[in-house]
């Protein structure tokens, strides 16, 4: 029987969800989990005087919410000293991103993020049609100097930052923050994530400015004021900007009963400041249990916590399925990180909107750049990827002898291949050290392609473990559990 056609977009999509919540693991497993722990949800819940708010209110819930958010806006705009016409209210920071998406990304334009960041911005990207670039994490961080580049290089329209960051927890000071917004182009929209700034020292948070056109803060009351339930998120910009949110938001997404939880959530911040105080005594906890286990807890500004399992991918990977059988859910970021002396890589499938991609991170096996070439040509010849996108490591010496005289090429042999191949918006990373380069990224292939990739060999899995929180563990990210080796430079 027949049915109306998609369009393209959508047909072109995966059929696939940013996060397998736990709900669904249960019913998969049919066993309980007794600790939601990868759901990254206050556990600590709403103050009793949100909870007594919500009781009174109840019966009133017959009624649509205020479509404006009159109220909450007004206290909000109190609380963080800007005016209500630099707020927009939505149900939570997920939708926030899906309309702020639908402002500024149409098919092709090209959105700029870290490499395993929130997936489910990623989610949004791919569904207006966007074109994801990316960049590594360093040390566990984002990289705010490598994402400028990348936002002047491929001229991309909207970058993603978070603060503190998820998955990985980690957070920059104040300073580099203003940095990063200062150095955006004008024409380009910086949406920085601060869902967990609350968690944070005040010396993270630069202070709001919403005389500027290209910055849009996003938080919530999901995390430290434990509403995750009730759906409450608020992005703080220019007016221009934020009232243009009234053009596609749905204006009665924010429930009533989630304004009255959020307005009393928000005049209580002694018990805000308590919750705060549990967290912090609670990611030393789990630093304990780590360190007494032998692996490596990463500092965290966050209500989770990251930690290096010390071994490979597969290893990361049964601790956390051996922690589900024992009903605690956590969760495997998928970041891929650039260290100063060795590289953490994973062979990941990823998302490249609007088709699917395959991202492959590879050792170069001698110094001729050929093997990239045959590599990628050999990539060719499956319907199931669409962009083949090649990382190789290699030392810095072959790098600026071999691999960056081929990109600028327009003569060689090799040159024309790699342009075929190729993108023409490939991206270099400059070395980090006097011995090792970071990945250097050859581009994508406008090929349909195939996983097996020619000529170079996979050099590892991601070490990274499983992420006490949220993370990048869900369909169609795959690590393999590869040891780790050192790659150039002192050990």
């Amino acid at each position: 029987m027949g049915m109306p056609s998609f369009t393209s977009l959508i047909d072109s999509l995966p059929s696939s969800v940013p996060f397998v919540g736990p709900e669904a693991l249960e019913r998969r497993s049919g066993a309980a989990i007794a600790a939601r722990v990868g759901a990254n949800e206050n556990v600590f819940g709403p103050a009793p005087s949100v909870i007594a708010a919500m009781q009174d209110h109840a019966q009133g819930a017959w009624m649509y919410g205020d479509p404006e958010n009159h109220d909450l806006k007004a206290a909000l705009a109190a609380h963080l000293g800007v005016g209500a016409e630099n707020i927009c209210v939505g149900e939570g920071i997920d939708g926030l991103f899906g309309y702020a998406l639908r402002m500024f990304v149409e098919q092709g334009v090209t959105v700029a993020t870290s490499l395993g960041a929130y997936p489910t911005f990623n989610f949004h990207v791919a569904g207006f049609g966007g074109r994801l670039v990316t960049t590594p994490y360093v040390d566990d961080h984002e990289n705010p100097t490598a994402l400028v580049s990348l936002v002047k290089g491929e001229k991309a329209k909207v970058i993603y930052f978070a603060n503190p960051d998820n998955p990985m927890g980690t957070v920059w000071p104040a300073a580099d923050v203003q940095r990063l917004i200062d150095e955006m182009p004008e024409d380009t929209m910086l949406m920085l994530d601060e869902a967990y700034t609350e968690f944070a020292d005040a010396n993270t948070r630069p202070p709001l400015d919403v005389s500027r056109r290209n910055v849009l803060r996003f938080r919530t009351f999901s995390k430290a004021y434990g509403l995750a339930g009730a759906r409450v998120g608020y992005v703080i910009g220019h007016a221009e900007i934020i009232k243009a949110f009234d053009k596609i938001r749905n204006h009665f997404g924010v429930a009533r009963l989630s304004q009255v939880a959020a307005l009393a959530a928000l005049k209580d911040q002694a018990w805000l400041h308590h919750v705060v105080n549990k967290v912090k005594a609670s990611r030393e906890s789990i630093c304990k249990i780590a360190r007494a286990n032998g692996l490596k807890p990463i500092t965290s500004a966050s209500n989770f916590v990251a930690v290096d399992c010390g071994r490979d991918g597969a290893y990361a990977r049964s601790v956390v399925e051996k922690l589900l059988h024992h009903g605690i859910f956590v969760r495997m970021p998928g970041v891929v990180s650039a260290r100063l002396h060795r590289m953490d890589f994973q062979r990941v499938y990823e998302i490249d909107a609007p088709q699917w991609t395959l991202m492959t991170w590879y050792e170069l096996d001698g110094d001729d750049p050929e093997q990239i070439i045959d590599a990628l040509k050999a990539a060719s010849g499956s319907a199931k990827f669409t962009y083949v996108s090649v990382i190789v490591s290699v030392p810095a010496t072959v790098h600026a002898r071999v691999v960056a005289p081929a990109l600028r090429s327009r003569s060689t042999a090799a040159s024309t291949a790699l342009r075929t191949s190729l993108d023409s918006n490939a991206v270099k990373y400059p070395p980090r050290s006097p011995n090792v380069s970071d990945a250097t990224f050859l581009g994508s292939s406008r090929a349909v392609g195939r996983p097996a990739v020619a000529a170079m060999k996979p050099i590892s899995a991601s070490r990274r473990a499983c992420c006490m929180g949220d993370g990048a563990d869900h369909h169609p990210r795959r690590a393999l559990g590869v040891e780790v080796p050192d790659v150039g430079g002192a050990g």
